[in-house]
């Protein structure tokens, strides 16, 4: 017989609710989850909670991260890094377009060495990006230019 599907005897049954038992979500609505849903947590709790968070987001981010990967990341996670540190770009840094945003504009990098130094990344549009790596070589790294 399947793991999962059993055929429901007398033994079963026996823990199983007695008759005229009230189950424990008599009168409440909804899915019960959390108890203080929708109850207003003192200020206190509150500032507590919030200074607990940031002390373990401090202690676990970064190299202090048991899986940091330093140098050794990959494309997509560098520049999701960069973003994260540096914001979204709007602006190109070349040509001067504003009010880019999306798949219009991105991070470039700099000497192309991809390593986790901020300052070595410039916020280019995709034509200016495009020409910068022709420029110096490296468009046809990614297979997208020969």
């Amino acid at each position: 017989m399947p793991t999962g599907i059993y055929i429901r005897t007398e033994k079963h049954k026996i823990n199983w609710f007695k008759k005229g038992q009230i189950g424990w979500n008599k009168g409440k609505k909804g899915l019960q989850i959390n108890p203080l849903k929708g109850k207003n947590m003192p200020k206190e709790w509150k500032a507590k909670l919030s200074s607990a968070r940031i002390k373990i987001r401090e202690k676990i981010s970064g190299k202090n991260h048991p899986i940091w990967k330093a140098d050794e990341v990959g494309f997509c996670a560098l520049h999701a890094w960069v973003s994260r540190w540096k914001g979204k770009p709007d602006t190109c840094e070349h040509c001067g377009k504003t009010g880019l945003d999306g798949g219009q504009i991105n991070w470039a990098n700099i000497d192309h060495k991809y390593r986790r130094v901020l300052e070595d990344y410039i916020r280019l549009c995709v034509p200016c990006h495009r020409k910068y790596d022709i420029e110096n070589n490296q468009y046809h790294i990614f297979g997208k230019y020969n």
